[in-house]
């Protein structure tokens, strides 16, 4: 069960601060990609993680929700210089409001 991921791909786009909205198809993993990458995170014997390049945050995502389902107190770092500029911070946004 993936309640998360799935609600992040509920939704065809995401808002960034100055309102430009991002649609998942045009720069995030598919739907079942980030349900594959969850399946292989929760199935690998690491309890960290580092994702480079994040964009709005599908596979962000379903790492962090595979990592939290494995238990214990995994951390995903994430790197992406284009956050404040491209992105306008959408990363910070939904992931605060998702608990991740």
């Amino acid at each position: 069960m993936t309640p998360k991921t799935e609600m992040f791909f509920s939704t065809p786009g995401k808002r960034g601060d100055s309102g430009k909205e991002f649609r998942i198809s045009a720069t995030s993993v598919s739907r079942g990609e980030a349900l594959a990458l969850y399946d292989l995170v929760k199935q690998s014997a690491g309890p960290d993680a580092m994702e480079i390049g994040l964009a709005i945050g599908g596979s962000a995502v379903a790492i962090a929700e595979a990592l939290d389902h494995k238990g214990g107190d995994g951390l995903l770092v994430t790197l992406d210089p284009f956050q404040p500029t491209v992105f306008q911070n959408i990363w910070t946004t939904h992931a605060c409001s998702r608990s991740l």
